[in-house]
Formats: structure tokens, sequence, C-alpha cells
């Protein structure tokens, strides 16, 4: 019975398309293709804006890699060494590329660090990872509108965190757990 009634609408709805006229047709072609275009358009014009650039190809994939994890697709490489992202979106992308990049950053160092002369001490490797990641910490930072320079100091001895909101603490706490605390990231993140 169900099959009759859909076999009866859709003789229905053949029936009532054959009366269209050619004229109405060619129409709604032309209506149809003009809102593909606007739509392709639109996509194509929005405005980006450099999540990353002048990178070396190894830090734009990393970027890609992360841009792919976090489920973001819309953005453009320009080059070897730019990422273009929707230009509403870089702030909120670039403070949370910078917390994952410090959350992930233990305190091994990795890399280069792990080359440096046998003569010199593991603390003297952690000190100067430490100051790399304040470096790449401040220039993230400093890619912020607005931003002119920023000073970065991680203290390793310490684990306690504070949040100033005109000046004053609004929260303290646990670097990590202020670091993954929701009104934080909705502050700070636009999460």
């Amino acid at each position: 019975m169900n099959k009759e009634k859909l076999q009866g609408y859709f003789e229905k709805a053949k029936t009532a398309l054959g009366k269209i006229s050619k004229k109405i047709w060619i129409i709604i072609g032309v209506t149809v293709a003009a809102l593909a275009i606007g739509i392709v358009i639109f996509l194509n014009t929005r405005p980006y804006a450099p999540l990353i650039a002048g990178a070396t190809s190894e830090e734009t994939g990393a970027v890609l890699t992360w841009l792919q994890e976090q489920g973001v697709t819309n953005y453009r490489v320009e080059g070897t060494g730019t990422v273009k992202v929707p230009e509403s979106q870089v702030s909120s992308l670039k403070a949370r590329l910078l917390v994952d990049q410090y959350s992930q950053a233990n305190s091994t160092p990795t890399g280069y660090f792990e080359q440096v002369s046998a003569l010199s001490t593991q603390a003297d490797r952690n000190r100067a990872w430490l100051v790399d990641l304040q470096s790449r910490m401040e220039r993230t930072i400093c890619q912020f509108p607005e931003v002119r320079s920023a000073t970065v100091t991680i203290n390793l001895g310490e684990d306690r965190a504070y949040v100033l909101e005109t000046g004053k603490i609004s929260l303290e706490g646990n670097a990590e757990e202020l670091m993954h605390n929701d009104a934080v990231k909705k502050a700070y993140l636009g999460e």
C-alpha cells in the first residue's frame, strides 16, 4: 500500500512538472546556476589572514596536522611557509595553538636541544629549551592584532597561575587546571 501511494505521488509530481513550460525551466536553470556561482564566489572571497607566515616546511606541516586534529578544514596554504585561515578565526586559532604547544611541551627537551654538546648539563639543556619555548610563545602572542611586544616568563619552580581581569586576580590555581578551565577558554579563546 505504501508503495502504491508513493507511486501515485510520483505520477502526480511528474504530471505537474510536465505542465511547466520550457521557458520556466530555463529560468529555473539560470537561477540555480547563478546561485551556485554566487556561493562559490562568496566562499572564495571571504577574507583570510595568516595563521603562520615565514615558517619552515616542518613547522608548516606541524601546524597543518594540528589544524586537521582540531577539525579545521577551512584553510589555505600559500607557498611553503604561510597558512591562512578565515580572518574571524585567526585570534582564536592562534591562542589555541599556543596553548596546545605549551601543553604538549613537557620538561624533556627535543630536537636541537637533545643534540647539544655532551659538555653541557641537563640543567643547561633544559634552560635553553625553556628560553626557546618562551621565545616561541612571545612570537605567537605578538601576532595578535594590537600587540606590539610580549614578554613570557615561565618559572618551572612554581605551579600556580593567575588570571587577571581589569588588573585584579579573578582566578588562581594550578597552571594546568586553569589552561583547561572552561571559563578561561571561553573568555580568552572564544570557545
